[in-house]
């Protein structure tokens, strides 16, 4: 790629958050504005639910129909024909090996520098695939059967000690371990095989969407109706929902993460959020996002934010 660059269902639907207040509108650093890519500049399908960026730098985007991939200058589509399982997908990751692989209704596909294979999936079941994360060589995968990991040089198995009992809706790794969304509980691990559940910290038993762990080491967990936070140390997560805007919600959507200024950054139907003090703030058509309704969220390592929504949107500056 030559410049900088950086789960989800066919049909969704907009959930409000349990709210009070409005949030503010800002623009929290400095002059933020948005740079749009869509049909014009060969973006296949402007229904942009997942985003992913691989090894070398291209940008791998999850559609309603099929992937497209972002070279820094043009687009490239990859459908069925391409070794898609089918042009429903769920969730865009990347593997340990740092290519691309997309999960749908039916398993895993991963990138091979031609197309897409079904090796990727060696020993997952013909199941949905709803998130996967890559971690310390490990490739972790959330399906609607549980918890699978791939180890190197081998294929996926359940993952060791693992025992929840719902669909695994939500992934998160990082040097402090795993967090893991079963279905509406959180479990947590090191990657030992020993999991812990965070029970009795103030959830509600909604399905759990979206797990992060922030820069200061606390836990945010979404759900369709809840957000939270559980501090280090904390034992009760905050419910942090009143004067949050409605979010798009559907499985597999990132819809939240660590922002490129220290801050988490959220996506709803009112363009990025982010929580400043004890109070939401918004940026939306001010900044330049044309289609405000943000159902994915994504920060390059270069440190620029990406925005899925109808189209594609790049923070510029």
């Amino acid at each position: 790629p030559r410049s900088t660059l950086f789960p989800y269902t066919t049909l969704f639907r907009s959930i409000p958050v349990a709210s009070s207040g409005a949030a503010a509108t800002g623009m929290p650093h400095g002059l933020v504005r948005f740079q749009s890519f869509g049909s014009a500049q060969g973006l296949h399908n402007l229904v942009v639910f997942s985003i992913a960026q691989d090894a070398s730098g291209y940008l791998w985007i999850g559609t309603d129909e099929g992937v497209s991939r972002y070279d820094g200058e043009r687009f490239a589509h990859f459908g069925v024909e391409d070794g898609l399982l089918s042009s429903v997908l769920f969730a865009i990751g990347i593997a340990p090996d740092g290519n691309a692989c997309a999960g749908g209704p039916t398993g895993l596909v991963c990138w091979n520098g031609e197309r897409f294979s079904r090796a990727g999936g060696d020993g997952l079941p013909a199941v949905a695939v709803r998130a996967m994360v890559s971690a310390h060589g490990r490739f972790w995968v959330g399906t609607d059967r549980g918890l699978y990991v791939r180890d190197p040089d081998r294929a996926f198995s359940p993952a060791p000690g693992w025992r929840g009992a719902g669909p695994v809706t939500a992934l998160w790794a990082d040097p402090a371990g795993l967090l893991v969304g079963d279905d509406g509980k959180v479990l947590t691990s090191t990657g030992d095989g020993v999991w812990h559940e965070l029970s009795d910290v103030g959830l509600t038993g909604d399905r759990i969407d979206g797990l992060l762990r922030d820069r200061a080491g606390a836990v945010w967990i979404r759900s369709a109706l809840h957000i939270w936070r559980l501090s280090p140390g904390a034992t009760r997560a905050e419910d942090l929902s009143a004067g949050m805007p409605p979010a798009y919600y559907s499985v597999g959507v990132m819809s939240m993460v660590n922002g490129p200024h220290g801050e988490v950054v959220f996506g709803s139907d009112a363009g990025l959020v982010y929580r400043e003090g004890d109070r939401w703030r918004v940026i939306g058509r001010e900044a330049g996002l044309q289609n405000i309704g943000a159902r994915t969220v994504f920060v390059d390592r270069e440190g620029s934010t990406w925005v899925g929504s109808v189209g594609l949107s790049q923070e510029r500056g």
